[in-house]
């Protein structure tokens, strides 16, 4: 279900949409899936259902010299999959409830074109443990609900500037941009682990109690920082 409606001579739109769907044959691995050199790996899928509800709201402005829109969603994405989770529902790792994006593009001249785009996701769900016995020296992870945390938020700026080199008159146009993206460098986490810190030597570091027990630290792995581009474009 949707709704558009304009403003200002339409110069403003506003849109808005609410949506459900219900998804089968969904496949995620069971709980304490055996992972690791096992020949029947897929004696560990399990199937089950999914569902994906929520509502998006758009606000565009499409005309003048400065152009763009400013978008937000808020989505669910559950699953419940026998012999899972206790076989109770939980959310899926792409359940983001809060998604933001905000987009600026300025041209103003026959050459030049500015762009900025804002992008802001509620982190992946994850599952992490809620506490570690030691036994036989190896310290064990005690696992609650299934996808029972979160990675930290995901937002990162791109910025884009094309310089067109020739008249839009001519049969054929090139141009050339120049693009950054994540251009203030935020390490968007991608997965978390728990480990135990050492130093080049091998020894643990940080943190230590004094019975020699080595607690477990979270660490994430994280996508590039910013990474620029030129590009050339010719159309003919």
């Amino acid at each position: 279900f949707g709704f558009v409606r304009d403003f200002f001579n339409s110069k403003l739109l506003f849109s808005t949409e609410v949506f459900y769907k219900l998804f089968h044959n969904q496949i995620d691995y069971k709980d304490h899936a055996n992972m690791l050199f096992n020949p029947l790996i897929e004696g560990e899928l399990r199937f089950g259902e999914a569902q994906s509800y929520g509502a998006e709201f758009m606000l565009r402005k499409p005309e003048g010299k400065f152009t763009g829109w400013l978008g937000y969603t808020y989505s669910k994405a559950i699953k419940q999959i026998d012999g899972i989770n206790n076989n109770e529902s939980f959310p899926a790792y792409y359940d983001r409830p809060h998604d933001i994006c905000v987009n600026v593009s300025y041209n103003n001249t026959r050459h030049w074109a500015i762009s900025a785009n804002w992008i802001f996701l509620s982190g992946g769900a994850i599952t992490t443990p809620t506490g570690f016995f030691y036994y036989n020296g190896y310290s064990v992870p005690i696992y609650g609900a299934k996808n029972n945390s979160r990675l930290p938020n995901y937002h990162r700026l791109d910025l884009s500037i094309t310089y067109n080199i020739n008249k839009p008159s001519r049969k054929y146009q090139h141009s050339l941009a120049f693009s950054l993206y994540n251009a203030y460098g935020r390490k968007n986490p991608i997965s978390a682990n728990f480990n135990k810190v050492v130093d080049d030597n091998g020894n643990f570091i940080v943190p230590s109690d004094l019975n020699g027990q080595y607690d477990i630290v979270p660490t994430t792995i994280s996508v590039a920082g910013a990474i620029p581009s030129l590009t050339y474009n010719f159309k003919f």
